[in-house]
């Protein structure tokens, strides 16, 4: 028999590794039952290589063998190696401006001010909605999570409160994807719709998302600031907790830590605005962020290897989802080099040819989501299912407008609730969030957005979004 007074302890959820390992396991399995296919590749008019709706068929490969996947991990690292040093160069950055001690002096002062929760959480997530609406994605907001997450733990809140204002708010106005040229716009280019065409309804999509994640979010919040044990990452606000009781922050700020706040936070709008308009990408990122360590270093007066040591441990920080980023990578490669996926695009296609005309705009979601999942590149992912599933749109009496909603959205929501999804670990990693507590808090709120997806879909079916 049990004693009595033993402690019945429930199982722990897996770490986000052993997530993205049991998936690379499945994934290695699952193509040995997929029929290897191929659609062929053309050039369009602008010298873009995309599908031939008509050229799919089955080919011969060799099944992978689970004794490969050491080789997959391996190379998938490899491959991922730009967005691991990305990590690294920002844990590093920010905890050079933490140990400055200016952003815990501003976060002690905004702790006392009034701000209505309701409000506070609109206005950022629309902030942020707003910026994400013609970048497209929101890799580039990681830097902002840490400092979030300390303001939501100022006013009461947890890190999740913190990380969803900037990541969820992003998300949904790269889902929307209003002229959102990596998505909205690699697609209408294959759909030959004119350029950010049916923008109006597009930006009605991104409010209703909007208003109703904002409501998400100040649910929660207001739940754990009224009980903090009913957070989801309780522990990890406890251990945060008992790291600064001994601390006490003064809240006037010295003329250097001004401008060290001044650096950064030119910083971090330099890499906004080269995201928006010079198509800059990861690499000039980095090489801001190492900027930016080594002149907040020799303002904030740390010597050589006080400067070296306190980047390193930001950097440690960053480790486990860089780790993760590496192991997802190699899922991909696993899919690619098995062949199958073509032959999950053919078969999504297959199936909405058969659905009901008013079901088809939702079949199409769902569609994507599946294919999303083994592509997690909005781009990528625009260009491998956007000229199987125009056709198709054709053909069951979708507009073609439609289709890239339904592409928007498949593509958007998923990317944050997959394990293997390479921002999603970068933004709980910064926060040192685990991929479960994410999962427990998130997956609602993912069902939520899909049903209104779907309805969204429906009225534009209705409306005949187009212009066709």
């Amino acid at each position: 028999m049990q004693p009595k007074n033993s402690i019945r302890r429930k199982p722990a959820f897996p770490d986000g590794m052993l997530i993205v390992l049991g998936v690379i396991i499945l994934c290695v399995i699952v193509t040995w039952f997929i029929p290897s296919g191929q659609y062929d590749r053309i050039l369009d008019a602008s010298g873009r290589q995309i599908v031939d709706p008509n050229s799919f068929h089955y080919i011969e490969s060799e099944k992978i063998s689970l004794l490969r996947i050491p080789h997959f991990i391996v190379e998938g690292t490899i491959a991922q190696a730009e967005m691991i040093f990305f990590l690294l160069t920002i844990g590093g950055c920010y905890e050079i401006v933490m140990h400055t001690g200016v952003l815990q002096a501003i976060i002690a002062r905004m702790a006392k001010w009034k701000v209505r929760d309701m409000a506070f959480i609109l206005v950022f997530t629309l902030v942020f909605a707003v910026i994400a609406a013609p970048a497209g994605g929101v890799v580039s907001f990681i830097g902002f999570a840490p400092i979030f997450v300390m303001i939501a733990r100022a006013m009461g809140y947890d890190a999740l409160v913190g990380v969803s204002l900037v990541l969820l708010g992003g998300a949904v106005g790269a889902a929307a994807g209003p002229i959102t040229p990596f998505t909205t716009g690699v697609a209408q280019g294959i759909a030959e719709l004119p350029l950010y065409s049916g923008l109006s309804y597009r930006i009605i999509c991104m409010l209703v998302l909007w208003i109703v994640t904002a409501l998400f979010i100040a649910r929660y919040a207001k739940k754990v600031r009224l009980d903090p044990s009913k957070s989801y990452v309780y522990d990890l606000e406890q251990v945060q907790k008992n790291q600064e009781v001994e601390k006490h922050y003064d809240t006037d700020l010295s003329a250097q830590q001004i401008a060290i706040l001044v650096i950064f936070i030119l910083g971090l709008c330099l890499i906004i605005y080269g995201s928006l308009r010079l198509n800059w990408g990861n690499r000039v990122h980095m090489q801001i962020y190492l900027c930016m360590s080594v002149i907040l270093a020799i303002v904030g007066k740390f010597n050589p290897n006080e400067t070296v040591r306190v980047f390193v441990r930001g950097a440690k920080g960053m480790l486990a989802a860089a780790l993760v980023l590496g192991l997802s990578r190699s899922i991909s490669m696993i899919l690619d080099e098995a062949l199958v996926l073509d032959t999950v695009i053919y078969g999504c296609a297959a199936i909405l040819n058969g659905l009901p005309t008013l079901l088809r705009g939702p079949a199409m979601l769902i569609a994507n989501t599946v294919v999303n999942v083994f592509i997690i590149s909005g781009s990528g992912q625009a260009a491998a299912v956007m000229p199987v599933f125009i056709p198709v749109a054709d053909l069951v009496g979708l507009t073609r407008q439609t289709a890239v909603l339904a592409f928007n959205f498949g593509d958007g929501f998923s990317n944050w609730i997959l394990p293997h999804s390479a921002p999603l670990m970068g933004f709980i990693g910064a926060t040192s969030i685990s991929y479960g507590k994410w999962f427990k808090y998130f997956w609602k709120l993912f069902l939520l957005w899909n049903a209104l997806a779907m309805a969204l879909l429906f009225i534009a079916q209705l409306m005949n979004y187009g212009p066709f």
